[in-house]
């Protein structure tokens, strides 16, 4: 057993290891991540010298293995392993992200809890509903790298010279392109329920995210889908936050006016069953056809 090493002096043990097997050329470093919902990660870091970008390699696991007994090199060995499979093969062009003419087409926005996430929050041009914070991103793909997300901070607004206005017009015109929304039904993805009453019920009952179902539950606020959806259900709608990846969207009536029943129910769902780091929010939204206009209708 290797009870007597924290985290952190792990991290450098296997930082260390890993650069003496790959010799000179190569930087590793190790990090710690805060992730959403100010979830903490640690990780190394494994870059060529030549190289600008570095595959992430979260070691939290490996050291729990490591606990348990397991021994470094053979940990390292898997961390190389990983590293290689994932280093691409080149660099990646990061000139286009000087040039807001080029970003402006890749963006879109994630939803995340204001509450957990004030600390990063604090850097960054997001819109704000209710208890809710709109994150904007640059989503990118490269041949090399596969796809990924970049945050817009406040100094990339500044370098691009453009105010936070024009940065969310361009974010509220091309997510659809770039994150298109998706939507079906409970009975799409749980299938009927034969030889019951309940299948028209769940046909009104929608989950809407985007098309990757990751971080789609911001989805449900993009221009215009919940006018949309109201008008097809004609009812005002009660907007349930399922996880940072996805919504549920029902007509009104179907609440029942429980407003605490349901607040409790979704606080009790994030407690048992969904991950800290999936976490949106404790509480439900209505969305008034009437005025357009979003608001907590539950709270735990």
């Amino acid at each position: 057993m290797n009870n007597n090493i924290n985290i952190n002096d792990f991290g450098v043990l296997l930082a260390d290891s890993a650069r003496d097997i790959l010799g000179d050329g190569y930087c590793v470093e190790c990090k710690e991540i805060i992730k959403n919902n100010g979830v903490l990660y640690h990780a190394v870091v494994i870059r060529k010298s030549n190289i600008n970008v570095a595959p992430t390699i979260y070691i939290d696991e490996y050291y729990r293995e490591y606990l348990s007994g397991k021994k470094i090199m053979a940990i390292t060995d898997n961390v190389i392993r990983l590293y290689h499979e994932n280093r691409g093969k080149g660099d990646f062009d990061v000139e286009f992200f000087n040039d807001f003419s080029k970003v402006c087409k890749h963006l879109s926005f994630k939803a995340v809890s204001l509450e957990r996430n004030r600390q990063i929050l604090e850097d960054i041009p997001y819109r704000q509903i209710e208890d809710l914070a709109m994150i904007p991103i640059c989503c990118v793909n490269s041949d090399v790298y596969g796809s990924g997300c970049i945050t817009i901070h406040n100094s990339h607004v500044k370098t691009w010279e453009i105010s936070n206005e024009e940065l969310w017009e361009n974010v509220f015109e091309s997510t659809f392109n770039v994150a298109p929304v998706k939507i079906s039904t409970i009975s799409e993805q749980v299938g009927p329920v034969i030889g019951t009453d309940y299948d028209k019920v769940l046909d009104n009952i929608l989950v809407v995210s985007n098309k990757e179902m990751r971080y789609g539950a911001g989805a449900v606020f993009y221009p215009g889908v919940l006018k949309m959806i109201s008008e097809k259900l004609g009812s005002d709608l009660i907007i349930i936050p399922s996880s940072v990846h996805e919504t549920i969207v029902m007509p009104s009536y179907l609440a029942g006016g429980n407003e605490y029943t349901l607040g409790k129910m979704i606080g009790e769902v994030n407690e048992s069953v969904v991950s800290d780091e999936e976490i949106l929010s404790d509480n439900a939204y209505y969305y008034s056809a009437e005025d357009e206009i979003v608001r907590i209708y539950a709270e735990k």
